[in-house]
């Protein structure tokens, strides 16, 4: 229960750093190379937070 409750935190983590490196990104404006990069390493993570990673990153995109 507390290696799961440590994994899950971790992942969330992992995720929060994909997001803002996206976000810095876009910001940016400059290649979106590295944005399909973090977007083809989520895609290793767990289903449910894949899907959350590409809601904000759509709607990043839509900026």
């Amino acid at each position: 229960m507390f290696n799961a409750a440590i994994r899950c935190n971790t992942v969330s983590i992992t995720l929060a750093t994909l997001i803002s490196i996206v976000f810095r990104q876009h910001e940016m404006n400059r290649n979106s190379v590295l944005i399909e990069n973090i977007a083809v390493s989520a895609r290793k993570m767990p289903v449910i937070n894949y899907y959350l990673f590409q809601l904000v990153f759509f709607r990043s995109k839509d900026r």
